[in-house]
């Protein structure tokens, strides 16, 4: 049987009665939504990201056929490639479409060249024949039919055509006259390449061997050959001057190649496959090579920048060539894919570079401009200018290892391998000491932040500090073996050396001892400070960055970034970030904030030094024979991509599906590109589109959470955009990774008040993260019985301080056990300041009621209310002198004009404090209640004040005087929440109250029900007016029906006595008992809430207090008590576990005690048996007397 689907009704009618929901929707849709601030920040933002990824991604255009050869028109507006199945095909770039595709019957095209001059071109194909087809109509113009064997390779030059063949015969025709010429070189093997040079003087081949071949083409004769490769040279190419020729071969390698000398200038670098094809720039600054390895790769030959891979084909790269305005790299292959790519930026954008033979060890800035010193294994001292040029020089005896110079610029101090000190000028580059500071190598030296002395470390393990006035030094002996690496802290009171002993000792300047020790597990390479002065950051020789506690001597962190030694690390000005230098030519970003790997720079060389300038915009390098002075990435103000340099055409092109809806599959790689001046990130992206499964994916592979530098997280675009979902991915990260890196939760700070509005389901289990109890061991476990808990402290720090909380003689090895709980972001702990207000106005919104039972929430309330209950203790009093006043004068002194003058200024008073009130706490005053009934009170009394004092309306006085008492002890109850017992009944009261509205309705129906049967009843009854038959019928809802008249109980009888009064009160009772248990297991959410509301309302008062913006740690040590003892159920269970045991115990007592007792027996019992047989024996012998 088939069911109809029954439809709803349309037309008018259906809009009028019909789907609410419907009518809903309708409307929402009408209604305009205006975005906020925030969204169209983020809203242009994404526009701007998006045209830059999408304009730098490549673009594919897929032909039906494998792509052998590429070349491009005169003003690069059509792209022509050829086919292994023998056709043409003409792409229009700038109109992206395929302009012609003409098929020439050929088996397989290999060259494809234009000439522009004569609009020809030239094919050659698996065929011996040369063939020339005019452009762009493709119409065959000629064939040459001089080859034997089919034509290998051609090459263009001036209009004249060189063509090799298989058989080893090169000959050349005119392109202009269509004719071969006499030019015949034969005897070459099997050619694999030719090129030519533009005066048509040089021409070089490549084929069987390992071999070069040159050739001069007027003599026709071979004149050298080239053999720096190791397997068979398979493409070759020329740049536009002829001063330079490539090579790249089946050995992988790309060579460099100098014109007309032959030399080899350089090995480029290596694919991973044997190189195809080969192309220079048309400035000759750049040159293109692809590979059977599906890459394109772009060499730098002016300043060696590390080079530029270009990912995305998916099969063997045949053909790359530059377009002629080098904007474009076109690319073409087996995978049938003909590709165009912008021209990459190169992250090593230098100013410029000092290359020489030798190993710069160390560099450094001379404060204030950008002149750079260095020093290296020539025992070279160098000074060099803003443009690469140096300036000043002097020989040191051994190789200088470190370089400084002091912040006023008097001095600049070099030590040798020698252990060789240097003192000089750093402009004049006069020397003004030369001290033999150490015996063996100096690896490390630096001036104080006042440039008052000089800290040296050398091979002997000796760490000294020189005045720079003399050349006396005061030696620190603490380290066994020799030191690599030394910095002062940055109020000049300690200094810190790292050795191989793997050890960092920190040494007190002034009295020259040592302080304490801190074990690294490891040799310890470099070293650095924080900007405050509270951590220590070392780097290894496997890779790893640690970061140390300096007060504790304690392991915070530890990140494995770099694959060799880490030779360098700087702390950049914000103390929120840190740039690790290392031999595997990589320099990390990492947020010391946060403590997570950000990004990274890949260079070309191993880094020995990294130094950042005074105003952090310039980083220098010292590298393996070379100086690299560039721009700071990190405070560039262009838009660009910054990361890991050989994959970022994978990051545009993975970036472009994510932007155009192509779904491509994760890969955590590219979460470690930045995107600038942004400083932002994939998560940023992935949230700003929504992406869910993208952001689950990137935090459960450790996606760095940063802030842009327009101050939005991930987790606040999700905030902004409403993107719930995302939200709760995050605050589950949060959760998951907080316990294990609790300064991460540092992101949530600036979002908590949106989340407390929110009221999600999970926030409680953040705040549970949020607060954290510490497991450190450096932290006491005991302290004396005398001691009282809890304590609280405010600090500026996160981590916890015993200092803070106890004296020496405190602490014990025993008495009682104590815990420790720290928190990780800052809250405003000045009392009426605008971001204190702000949180606790944000909770006070807050929906899930978990939130208030959290330790967090609980510790900063209390701690508020400690201050805030004094405020309104005054304020009570006061109320309740107005309240006592008003009691006398109702009960002896009705009607004085003294007591009402009395009464009058303090209900003054009162109304100007409210006004007062209203004032400082701005719109969230009129969401509190007893607001308003102050305002009632203070009004009706005032009327009564005017009614008493001119005899208006007597009658009226008594009740408006009745009004005047109500509110004022009703308001009074408010003032009961300040303690804490009696704030438990009045939020029972409150409850109560708000479950009563629906009861009151029902009230007022049956009511009035009564009250109009009464009317129609109202001749055979004796009430005078409607008033009376209201009071009659709230009489008969509760069952209270004591009249005479038997017709109205007969009437009402039914509903009057059985089922109205039973249904009221049933419903009455369940409302009191519903909000009896609803408040009982809410009994703590209710009284934080209560006292959120009490702190708002002092805060309020403190008006002047508004713009305090100084955050701080809340931190608390308390008793130890198991987590499952502190609720009503754990102690409940504790005292079962209790009497279980004691049960137990007992049942075992009276169990051996029974035992004993049966053992008793026994033995008494074989005392008796004994005791009768010795009886019977006696009676037996006494019996044997007698006879």
């Amino acid at each position: 049987m088939e069911t109809q689907k029954t439809e709803k009704p349309g037309g008018f009618m259906s809009w009028i009665f019909g789907d609410s929901q419907a009518k809903t929707v309708i409307r929402k849709s009408r209604r305009k939504k205006r975005l906020t601030k925030p969204q169209i920040k983020l809203n242009a933002l994404m526009e701007e990201i998006s045209t830059y990824i999408i304009n730098n991604a490549e673009n594919s255009i897929s032909a039906s056929n494998q792509v052998t050869s590429i070349s491009l028109s005169s003003d690069d507006a059509n792209v022509y490639f050829a086919s292994n199945k023998g056709s043409v095909t003409c792409f229009n770039y700038e109109e992206c479409k395929i302009v012609n595709d003409v098929n020439l019957h050929i088996n397989s095209l290999n060259t494809l060249i234009i000439d522009h001059n004569l609009s020809r071109a030239v094919i050659c194909g698996d065929s011996p024949i040369l063939r020339v087809y005019t452009i762009p109509d493709f119409e065959l113009e000629y064939e040459f039919k001089g080859h034997s064997a089919n034509i290998a390779k051609i090459y263009l030059n001036d209009g004249l055509c060189y063509s090799g063949d298989t058989s080893g015969v090169i000959k050349r025709i005119s392109i202009k006259s269509l004719k071969p010429d006499n030019l015949v070189i034969s005897n070459l093997g099997n050619i694999t390449d030719l090129v030519v040079s533009y005066d048509d003087y040089w021409l070089y081949i490549s084929g069987d061997g390992c071999v070069i071949k040159v050739y001069n083409l007027n003599s026709k004769t071979e004149v050298a050959q080239l053999n720096h490769h190791s397997a068979t040279v398979i493409s070759l190419a020329i740049d536009p001057n002829s001063e330079y020729l490539a090579s790249g071969g089946a050995d992988n390698n790309v060579l460099l190649w100098k014109i007309p000398e032959n030399a080899l200038v350089k090995k480029l670098g290596q694919h991973a496959a044997p190189v195809r094809s080969l192309s220079f720039s048309p400035d000759g600054a750049f040159l293109a090579t692809s590979s059977d390895d599906f890459s394109v790769k772009i060499w730098d030959l002016d300043q060696e920048r590390r080079e530029q891979t270009l990912s995305g084909h998916k099969g063997v790269v045949r053909s790359v060539i530059f377009s002629a305005d080098r904007s474009n790299i076109f690319s073409c292959g087996d995978d049938t894919m003909f590709k165009v790519w912008k021209f990459p930026v190169f992250q090593e954008d230098y100013l410029y570079k000092a290359s020489s033979s030798t190993d710069y060890n160390s560099v450094t800035f001379v404060p204030d401009t950008k002149s750079l010193l260095s020093c290296g294994t020539d025992k070279i001292v160098r000074r060099w200018d803003k443009c690469g040029n140096p300036t000043n020089e002097f020989i040191t005896q051994g190789a200088g290892l470190k370089i400084c110079v002091s912040q006023d610029e008097k001095y600049g101090a070099v030590g040798d391998e020698l252990g060789i000190l240097y003192l000089f000028n750093p402009f004049t580059f006069e020397i003004y000491h030369k001290i033999q500071a150490h015996r063996g190598l100096m690896r490390d030296l630096c001036f104080s932040p006042k440039s008052d002395y000089l800290v040296t470390g050398g091979g002997d393990s000796v760490v000294c500090i020189w005045k720079l006035e003399g050349t006396e030094s005061i030696q620190l002996r603490g380290h066994n073996q020799s030191i690599w690496c030394i910095c002062i802290s940055h109020n000049g009171k300690r200094i810190y050396s790292g050795s191989s002993d793997k050890t960092v000792i920190e040494w007190d300047t002034e009295n020259a001892v040592e302080n304490g020790v801190i074990h690294a597990q490891e040799p310890v390479n470099s070293i650095a400070i924080s900007q405050d002065d509270n951590l220590i950051i070392t780097g290894g020789m496997v890779g790893i960055v640690k970061v140390w506690n300096i007060d504790e001597k304690w392991l915070e962190s530890k990140f494995t970034v770099h694959a060799g030694v880490v030779t360098q690390i700087l702390i950049l000005r914000n103390n929120d970030t840190m740039l690790t230098a290392g031999t595997d030519a990589k320099i990390f970003v990492i947020s010391l904030l946060y403590r997570e790997t950000v990004s990274y720079f890949t260079h070309k060389s191993p880094i020995y030094s990294l130094v950042i300038s005074s105003d952090e915009n310039y980083l220098a390098t010292g590298e393996k024979q070379h100086i690299n002075f560039q721009e700071n990435p990190l405070s560039s103000q262009v838009l660009s991509i910054a990361g890991p340099i050989e994959k970022i055409q994978e990051y545009f092109s993975y970036m472009r599906d994510i932007l155009t809806d192509k779904h491509p599959t994760y890969e955590n790689l590219h979460d470690s590109f930045l995107i600038l001046p942004y400083y932002m990130n994939t998560l940023h992206i992935y949230s700003l589109l929504n992406l869910k499964e993208y952001i689950g994916r990137a935090l459960s592979n450790s996606a760095a959470i940063i802030k842009t530098n327009q101050g939005f997280y991930p987790l606040s675009i999700a905030l902004h955009k409403d993107f719930k979902g995302l939200r709760d991915e995050f605050v589950k990260c949060f959760c998951a990774v907080g316990k294990h890196n609790p300064f991460i939760l540092q992101i949530v700070e600036n979002e908590l008040n949106k989340m407390n509005k929110q009221g999600f389901g999970a926030l409680n289990d953040l705040y549970e993260v949020l607060y954290q109890e510490t497991q450190r061991k450096s932290l006491p476990k005991f302290c004396e019985t005398y001691v009282v808990f809890p304590i609280t402290y405010i600090s500026d720090t996160p981590r916890i301080k015993v200092s803070n909380f106890f004296d020496v003689n405190d602490i014990s090895n025993q008495g009682t056990s104590m815990i420790f709980k720290e928190c990780y972001i800052r809250l405003n702990f000045t009392m009426g300041s605008r971001q204190s207000l702000d949180f606790l106005q944000s909770l006070s919104r807050c929906k899930n009621n978990e939130v208030f039972k959290t330790p967090l929430v609980l510790d900063v309330v209390h701690y508020k209310w400690q201050t805030a209950q004094y405020p309104l203790m005054y304020q009570g009093f006061m109320y309740y002198s107005y309240l006592i006043t008003l009691s006398v004068y109702t009960a002896y002194f009705m009607g004085n004009r003294y007591f009402q003058l009395t009464l009058f200024i303090m209900n003054t008073l009162l109304n100007v404090f409210e006004l007062f009130l209203m004032a400082v706490s701005g719109k969230y005053y009129f969401t509190y209640v007893w607001n308003y009934v102050d305002w009632f009170r203070g009004c009706m009394l005032l009327l009564y004040e005017y009614m008493e004092w001119y005899y208006v309306y007597p009658e009226l006085m008594p009740s408006v005087f009745a009004i005047v008492t109500f509110l004022s002890w009703a308001r009074g109850i408010a003032y009961f929440r300040l303690f804490k017992t009696t704030r438990y009944f009045i939020n029972l009261l409150i409850s109560v109250l708000n479950g009563m509205s629906g009861y009151i309705i029902l009230l007022f129906y049956s009511m009035a029900s009564f009250c109009f049967i009464f009317i129609v009843l109202q001749r055979k009854m004796e009430i005078p007016d409607l008033m009376g038959n209201v009071r009659t019928s709230y009489n008969l809802v509760f069952g209270n029906f004591d009249f005479g008249n038997e017709l109205i109980e007969l009437t009402v009888c039914t509903l009057g006595i059985i089922i109205n009064p039973i249904i009221m009160m049933t419903i009455l009772i369940s409302i009191i008992t519903d909000v009896y248990e609803q408040v009982q297991s809410d009994c703590l959410s209710s009284d934080v809430k209560e006292l959120i509301f009490l702190n708002i309302e002092v805060e309020n008062l403190m008006f002047w207090r508004r713009r305090k913006t100084h955050k701080q740690y809340i931190q608390v040590a308390k008793e130890y008590e198991k987590e499952e003892d502190l609720s009503w159920e754990g102690k409940l269970t504790l005292l079962k576990k209790s009497l279980e045991k004691s049960h137990h115990s007992t049942m075992q007592f009276f169990g051996a005690f029974n035992k004993r007792i049966k053992d008793r027996e026994e033995l008494m019992s074989q005392n008796a048996k004994k005791t009768q047989k010795i009886l019977e024996l006696i009676k037996k012998e006494k019996e044997n007397k007698d006879n």
